[in-house]
């Protein structure tokens, strides 16, 4: 799931990205970057994606669940 997600971010990122979000479909802990329970992911649990992350890139991580994220986007962005 990791290379999943680094792949994606890989093929994205550029020197203007000043951080990076992740919407998760299941339940987040958004407090530590974790997906504590992935909806499609049986058997995967407290997966600290942040913390993986920030380690791989060194910029700020966001996690949080996917709806969640669509309408802070939508806020934000319209």
């Amino acid at each position: 799931m990791i290379k999943s997600i680094c792949d994606l971010i890989d093929a994205l990122l550029d020197e203007s990205v000043i951080g990076i979000g992740v919407g998760v479909v299941g339940q987040p802990d958004s407090r530590k970057g974790m997906i504590l329970r992935p909806a499609n992911f049986y058997g995967i649990c407290n997966v600290p994606v942040k913390d993986l992350l920030e380690e791989r890139y060194h910029l700020p991580i966001y996690v949080d669940n996917e709806d969640s994220a669509e309408a802070t986007g939508e806020i934000y962005y319209g």
